[in-house]
């Protein structure tokens, strides 16, 4: 009797960590890479116009630093587009399914492998 509650027990929390799993795949994930990508995208830009700020210090010269950096904001402007949330589900897709689909069966797998051969050894040595 208390195997079969534990074994209840164990599917039941499995399938809550499985949901958890699922939702950080699919929302945290993205929402992760597009962080990252646009916090690189800021330290590019900040780099862009410090090197305009530099050509004009070298240059002497203020004749082409609006344009400069009316490019790098541009450019900027690009990348947050770029890297958007809905296009990091386009570009992630196939892993983000895999490791919501694939992940939760072969680690269960497992799970439930090591604790059988855990149960058959132990109970190897039991005395009857």
């Amino acid at each position: 009797m208390p195997t079969k509650n534990l074994n209840r027990a164990f599917n039941r929390s499995f399938i809550v960590a499985t949901v958890a799993w699922a939702l950080y795949c699919n929302v945290v994930f993205p929402a992760q890479k597009a962080g990252d990508a646009l916090s690189r995208a800021d330290e590019i830009y900040r780099l862009e116009e410090s090197q305009c700020a530099d050509i004009a210090t070298r240059d002497n010269t203020t004749k082409g630093l609006e344009a400069c950096w009316k490019a790098s904001a541009d450019a900027l402007q690009f990348r947050r587009n770029e890297y958007s949330i809905r296009r990091m589900y386009a570009a992630y897709w196939p892993f983000i399914l895999a490791a919501t689909v694939g992940i939760p069966p072969i680690v269960y797998g497992i799970i439930r492998g090591i604790v059988a051969v855990w149960l058959w050894v132990w109970r190897g040595y039991k005395e009857t």
